[in-house]
């Protein structure tokens, strides 16, 4: 190696990640050329769990507090790496923080009014809003199923993946909320034209009660 790429060569001796916005889901450190020095810091902060990633596997999930890098906790690293024990040099690793702090006031709705044909009302200008929050409770599901090797993954992105529980909700002036719990396997646009249809449901089921 010449003596001017081994000055330019920086090892990283600490690795931290401080949220600069919200919104980011994902977040790979950046690596360039660079090497992790053995003994190195990681610090990784409430809401934030820290994955050592090795070629594409994962390998060692730190939670939040402050930790040495070495062989004794980079167990998985180190049987991926086939480090001896007293391997003390430099190396090389992808390492993603995750948050996992509640991602609140997320909002979703038609964006037009949807037109159902209701054999009672006729045809019924409806549209479907709200909002709902949620969090990563699975870092290396999220991994490996939705986020990958991108550099930074935001909320935004998600629009398209699939939903899990969602409530329905009905207020009517002087009567009491009715509410239904739904599971939905769909995306969010699957949600918007389900949640109208159960919407007229409600409706119609509480005007029926009202007669």
């Amino acid at each position: 190696m010449a003596l001017m790429d081994f000055i330019k060569k920086q090892f990283i001796d600490i690795i931290e990640w401080t949220e600069d916005s919200d919104g980011t889901l994902a977040w790979r450190y950046p690596m360039e050329d660079r090497e992790i020095q053995n003994g190195g810091s990681l610090t990784v902060r409430e809401s934030q769990v820290a994955m050592f990633v090795n070629e594409g596997k994962v390998a060692d999930v730190f939670g939040p507090g402050r930790y040495t890098l070495t062989t004794a906790t980079l167990p998985i690293l180190t049987y991926l790496q086939n480090w001896d024990k007293l391997f003390k040099s430099p190396f090389k690793s992808d390492v993603y923080f995750f948050s996992t702090r509640q991602q609140i006031d997320q909002r979703w709705g038609t964006s037009q009014p949807v037109t159902i044909r209701d054999k009672d009302f006729g045809a019924v200008r409806l549209r479907a809003f709200g909002n709902y929050s949620y969090r990563i409770a699975d870092p290396r599901l999220f991994y490996n199923e939705i986020s990958g090797t991108r550099e930074r993954y935001i909320t935004e992105e998600l629009d398209g993946q699939p939903v899990g529980t969602v409530w329905f909700g009905l207020a009517l002036p002087d009567t009491p909320v009715e509410a239904v719990e739904t599971r939905l396997p769909g995306d969010r646009f699957r949600v918007r034209q389900f949640s109208t249809i159960s919407l007229l449901n409600l409706l119609r089921l509480r005007l029926d009660t009202l007669r």
